[in-house]
C-alpha cells in the first residue's frame, strides 16, 4: 500500500474516530498538511509521521503539571456539644475533662478551657496532645457522635475537627484515621466516658439511687 492509499485509510478512520491518533514511520521531515478543514491534520517531524484530527492536546508536559499538596486540613472548627447550654451542660464536659486525665488520655497539665473549648462550637486555634492511643481517641469521637452527643460545624468532617485540635505525643497531627478501629479492651471505658456527657444517664443514676 502506497502512501496516498495510507493516507485515504487514515482519513476514513478519522472520521469514524474523533479520538483516533496514528503514527507512522515517514522519511520526510518538517512537513505539515491540512488534508481538510475539520479533518485529519498531518505533521511529521524527525521522521515520524503523527496523524490527529484535530483535537486539542493539553499544553505542557503532564508530569510538570502542579499536583495538590498533601497532608492533613487544619480548621478552626470545633465541636458542638448538644446539651451545652442547659442546666449542668459545661459540669458535664468538667467531668469528661476529670475522667480523661487519671485515664492517662490527657496529661495533667493540660487546661480545662483548652479541652472544653474544642466541644463549644466556636472557632479556636487551641490545641490539647492526646497521650493514650490514637484508636482510644477515634472511638470516643465515634461514640460521642454517634449517641447524638456532639455535632460537626456543615461540610466540616469529625476527623479534620479531631485532628485540628488533638496532637499526638509529639505534638503532631494525627493521621491514617480510616485505619482505626474501636479497640476491645477499652470499649467499656469509652461508653462509660460518653455516659458522663449524656443527661439521660444522670436520670437513670436518680431513679436508682431512689430505689435503693
Amino acid at each position: 500500500m502506497d502512501f496516498e492509499e495510507k493516507m485515504k485509510v487514515l482519513q476514513a478512520l478519522g472520521i469514524q474516530n474523533k479520538n483516533l491518533t496514528v503514527i507512522l514511520e515517514q522519511n520526510n521531515e518538517h512537513n505539515i498538511e491540512n488534508v481538510e478543514a475539520g479533518g485529519i491534520g498531518i505533521q511529521i517531524n524527525n521522521g515520524v509521521q503523527t496523524v490527529n484530527n484535530g483535537k486539542k492536546e493539553p499544553a505542557g508536559n503532564k508530569d510538570a503539571r502542579k499536583k495538590k499538596p498533601s497532608g492533613s486540613m487544619i480548621v478552626k472548627d470545633t465541636f458542638t456539644y448538644r446539651f451545652l447550654n442547659e442546666e449542668g451542660g459545661m459540669a458535664r464536659l468538667t467531668k469528661l475533662y476529670q475522667a480523661l486525665l487519671p485515664a492517662g488520655w490527657i496529661p495533667k497539665e493540660t487546661k480545662h478551657e483548652d479541652f472544653t473549648a474544642i466541644f463549644e462550637g466556636k472557632p479556636t486555634d487551641v490545641k490539647v496532645k492526646w497521650t493514650g492511643k490514637q484508636s482510644d481517641l477515634f472511638a470516643l469521637i465515634n461514640r460521642l457522635e454517634s449517641r447524638g452527643l456532639i455535632s460537626c460545624s456543615e461540610g466540616v468532617t469529625k476527623w479534620v475537627i479531631t485532628g485540628s485540635h488533638f496532637l499526638d505525643c509529639n505534638r503532631k497531627q494525627f493521621s491514617d484515621w480510616n485505619s482505626q478501629k474501636t479497640p476491645k479492651k477499652s470499649a467499656a471505658t469509652i461508653e462509660a466516658f460518653a455516659d458522663l456527657l449524656d443527661p439521660t444517664k444522670d436520670d437513670d443514676k436518680k431513679r436508682l439511687s431512689s430505689w435503693d
